[in-house]
């Protein structure tokens, strides 16, 4: 008992901080919602399987297919306090552009790559310059607002914290508030909204289209399930 009320009173410290840290911000700037941004890095997975599938009645053991495929790219998840979703930033396994996609993104994301498909600091010196920034000054203008900053909500991870990002978002008078260390899962506010329910919408689509290439091989006289790829 004596160790739950001490991560409970460390959670509700640490919350507090931080929120009043981002209220301090927003009351003394004067920073409008469509101002505060929070971003956000997640993992999704090229086949992002669930925990059934289909298989004959009566079989005694059943394979999830693609529940040990690994593959995945990085995906930053940006909002505003106002519920505006900016473009993605899609950073895909590989050494050239030769990685990425063929296939036509909606207007405004930003696609790279690099041999891990994590964040780094040129990754994220990229999404800045072509995510970022345009939707600050584009809001800016809207709300003739010219000179009020921004607030941008993040995790403390090295990608983030390097001299040339925080020097980037300076010059884009951006001020910067930092979910605390390993307490993303409790502060980051994506974290606890937004990337499990995407991922779970991901898995749906899915399986849905894995259903209807299923029916579409029955129909078709398939029984061997190896040539649903094909």
């Amino acid at each position: 008992m004596l160790v739950f009320f001490f991560i409970c009173s460390y959670v509700s410290e640490k919350k507090f901080t931080f929120c009043n840290e981002i209220g301090t911000h927003v009351s003394r700037d004067q920073i409008p919602a469509e101002l505060v941004v929070n971003w956000d890095q997640t993992p999704l997975h090229y086949i992002p399987a669930g925990k059934w599938t289909m298989e004959a009645e009566g079989t005694s053991k059943v394979p999830i297919a693609g529940g040990a495929d690994k593959r995945a790219l990085t995906a930053i998840f940006t909002v505003t306090l106002s519920g505006e979703f900016l473009p993605m930033q899609l950073i895909y396994s590989g050494k050239t552009s030769q990685s990425l996609p063929k296939h036509k993104f909606p207007a405004g994301f930003s696609l790279t790559q690099n041999p891990s498909h994590w964040s780094n600091e040129e990754t994220m010196l990229l999404y800045i310059d072509e995510v970022l920034e345009p939707y600050i000054t584009a809001k800016r203008a809207e709300l003739n607002q010219p000179t009020t900053p921004a607030l941008l909500i993040y995790d403390a991870f090295r990608a983030h914290t390097t001299d040339r990002i925080q020097q980037r978002l300076e010059e884009l008078n951006v001020r910067v508030v930092m979910v605390p260390k390993n307490m993303t899962d409790h502060l980051q506010p994506l974290d606890i909204s937004v990337n499990k329910p995407a991922k779970n919408y991901m898995k749906r689509r899915y399986a849905e289209w894995y259903t209807e290439q299923v029916i579409r091989l029955e129909n078709d006289g398939v029984r061997n399930y190896d040539e649903l790829g094909t």
